[in-house]
């Protein structure tokens, strides 16, 4: 595999990790209780899902860049 195509790779890791929190989150949300208790407004699944996705976008962006 060429490296110009790592960039893409890592950008549908990213978009995998948004699908993956966003079916997480109906789950989660339609099996809610008041009584778990979470940490306050998912910060875990945030954690989990949105700073994997975060850091796979930032990589892939130095990635393309970097092999121009």
């Amino acid at each position: 595999m060429k490296r110009e195509h790592y960039s893409k790779l890592i950008n549908a890791l990213g978009i995998l990790f948004i699908i993956l929190f966003v079916i997480v989150m109906i789950i989660e949300i339609s099996n809610f209780s008041p009584y778990n208790t979470r940490m306050p407004f998912f910060m875990d699944r945030i954690l989990e899902f949105l700073l994997p996705s975060i850091l796979c976008f930032i990589l892939a962006r130095i990635s393309k860049n970097k092999y121009k």
